[in-house]
């Protein structure tokens, strides 16, 4: 479980800095490419391990939760998560995108800006507190106004955390990162547990949100601290407007990541909610799990190397493959045993969300890997398009739910699986023109896990059908596993030998920082 309220990952897009601005020389900026590249990795094994040591404590936190709570209960949750979310948006206002990307920024405006974060979260509390009432009439809800009340309370815990975390950011300081997000996982898993057993209910998520706040709000400070001074606004207006560009871009990204869930919630009940949010929340582990490692690390590495083109376009590539490689098989594989594995380790009373998972998990092979193609956009100063791009999908996909509810929650997500692609077409094609990209060259990237997840789905279905319906179910999903996951290595065996001992070698040489 994070400590995002339940049903999204929350990973925001990046914006690049106006071209400009004065830089600063950083200590971080004196490194060179092959330096900034070992860097990189060794964050990136750094983060890869705290989260895979942590991932099955999560799963079987997140399995155990879910089978001693209802999906009204996650449905509840959900509906106060859709306005918390957006005003989490509001109260951060693109102070830590501000401080990682730009330069121009001096150690006393960083104490100035520190204040301002918490300012804003004491704001946003009170914005809540005085929402709470009328978004329960909205939603029909008597006890969401003081869920709403207690979960807002993130706001003033998380407004300490802003500035320090992104400072670490910054500073490419992964380890620490790492090692905060590691130790937060494994307490809140062992929290949940506990509440879940206890009785708590739907308490249960927001006591466990609330906890996670505080947890990584005191060890981000106790690796990094700043002090406080009185905002002078006229100093700041180059992040303050910075921040206002991060905060046009993400409202937008917000409004069309999350209306589904509005959608779902207002259109269809509680129940529904529920089964889609934890639909999203499991389809979103391959992401949240290995995309979102490299997510949380990348803005800072490519910001380093907005200058150097062929770098960008190297490591685009590279990085593409290892997620590709990684993710579009959990993804897929998901999909495929779905009818399995949600009776199996949720209960019956979770069947209406097999569908939706199927759907959405299939979907996760276009998000594990678009959020790179944003981010190369932004570091190259595309935040024009990038922000016009987002408004015009948070114009049309709330349409596309809209729709889609009529066909209850499969209808909605499958309106991810056909709309969203097409609205990446644009970000596409304009990202890899500005890199000198030919769309065939990452094609190629994402070409030895699609191909093997296309054999792995071909055997995994025909398995399906051959098998006798008297086999238990456990065995069943037991011998699909094994068997899709055999397929898709040994057609990487097969068929991508050398691609995958070339991504190998170069990961080794990035790790050891060579060139």
């Amino acid at each position: 479980m994070s400590e995002n309220p339940p049903g999204k990952e929350r990973v925001p897009p990046a914006v690049g800095a106006p071209a400009a601005a004065q830089e600063h020389v950083l200590p971080i900026d004196s490194k060179s490419s092959d330096d900034l590249r070992g860097i990189f990795m060794r964050g990136l094994a750094w983060t890869a391990a705290m989260r895979w040591a942590s991932q099955l404590f999560s799963w079987v936190s997140t399995l155990v939760v879910a089978r001693l709570l209802a999906p009204e209960d996650f449905g509840l949750v959900s509906m106060a998560a859709v306005y918390l979310g957006f005003l989490g948006l509001l109260s951060e206002f693109g102070f830590g995108s501000a401080i990682i990307t730009l330069r121009t920024i001096t150690p006393k405006q960083i104490e100035q800006l520190n204040l301002a974060a918490v300012m804003l979260g004491v704001a946003s509390f009170a914005v809540t507190c005085a929402a709470a009432i009328p978004l329960g009439h909205f939603f029909g809800s008597p006890q969401l106004p003081m869920i709403i009340v207690v979960m807002g309370l993130g706001f003033v815990i998380s407004s300490f955390r802003s500035v320090p975390n992104a400072l670490l950011q910054r500073d490419m300081s992964f380890k620490s990162l790492a090692l905060i997000e590691g130790i937060q996982s494994l307490a809140l898993a062992g929290v949940m547990v506990l509440l879940a057993v206890l009785g708590f209910g739907y308490w249960t998520l927001v006591i466990g949100n609330l906890l996670s706040a505080a947890i990584m709000t005191g060890l981000t400070l106790a690796q990094c601290r700043r002090g406080f001074a009185w905002p002078k606004w006229g100093g700041l207006m180059p992040a303050i407007t910075f921040g206002r560009q991060v905060l046009f871009v993400r409202l937008a990204w917000y409004a069309y990541t999350n209306a589904d869930f509005f959608v779902a919630g207002r259109r269809l009940g509680r129940e529904p909610l529920g089964a889609y949010s934890l639909a999203w929340t499991l389809a979103s582990v391959p992401i949240e799990k290995i995309g979102v490692l490299i997510f949380n690390t990348a803005p800072a590495f490519f910001s380093a190397l907005k200058h150097d083109k062929a770098g960008l376009r190297r490591n685009l590539l590279h990085l593409t493959e290892g997620i590709a490689l990684l993710t579009v098989p959990l993804s897929i594989g998901l999909a495929l045993v779905a009818n399995e594995f949600v009776p199996l380790a949720l209960g019956t009373k979770w069947i209406p969300m097999i569908v939706p998972l199927q759907l959405l998990a299939a979907y996760g092979v276009v998000r594990s890997v678009a959020p790179l193609i944003t981010q190369i956009l932004h570091v190259t100063g595309d935040t024009r398009f990038s922000m016009w791009n987002s408004v015009g999908a948070a114009i049309v996909l709330p349409i596309g739910f809209f729709v889609g509810s009529k066909w209850g929650i499969d209808g909605i997500a499958a309106t991810w699986l056909v709309l969203h692609p097409l609205v990446l077409v644009m970000p596409y094609r304009r990202a890899l023109r500005k890199i000198d990209l030919p769309f065939r060259t990452y094609l190629g990237a994402v070409w030895p896990a699609l191909n093997g997840a296309l054999h792995m789905s071909a055997v995994v279905i025909l398995a399906r059908l051959v098998l006798p319906a008297t086999v238990p179910l456990s065995i069943r999903f037991a011998v699909l596993v094994l068997l899709g996951a055999s397929v898709y290595a040994g057609t990487l065996f097969l068929y991508h030998r050398d691609r995958i001992a070339g991504l190998k070698r170069t990961i080794q040489k990035m790790r050891g920082g060579g060139a």
